[in-house]
């Protein structure tokens, strides 16, 4: 499964409280995961840090329901100067929670996933 690193866990929260949301990605190791998957497939997000992903890194199994490549222009100072980024648009849908078991690194992260579809508090 891809793996989609360092969502604000605020985010996290509202895609399992509320059961969906939209996030939009602008590191290069997420769009590059976000053009590898299609809608419909599942993908695993988290909190963590790309360098500290590991076995037992907790996160959410989420299904992608619709996605936007694309490009956007940010001002890289006062002065009028822009730039282009590529950037990703997903609306996700919650699946069930996750806890990698093993992951394999490089561009494009990709992870088996110990799914639970039961969340434990406390």
């Amino acid at each position: 499964m891809r793996v989609i690193s360092s969502i604000k866990e605020e985010v996290l929260r509202r895609l399992r409280t509320r059961g969906s949301v939209t996030v939009e990605l602008v590191s290069c190791r997420n769009v590059r995961a976000a053009r590898a998957c299609e809608e419909g497939d599942e993908i695993f997000i988290t909190h963590e840090y790309y360098e500290d992903l590991a076995r037992g890194t907790i996160g959410i199994v989420a299904r992608i329901v619709q996605k936007d490549i694309g490009e956007s222009r940010v001002s890289a100072n006062h002065f009028g100067d822009e730039k282009e980024i590529t950037r990703a648009r997903l609306r996700l849908e919650f699946s069930a929670i996750g806890e990698i078991e093993e992951i394999n690194g490089g561009e494009i992260p990709q992870a088996t996933i110990r799914r639970s579809e039961h969340i434990i508090i406390g």
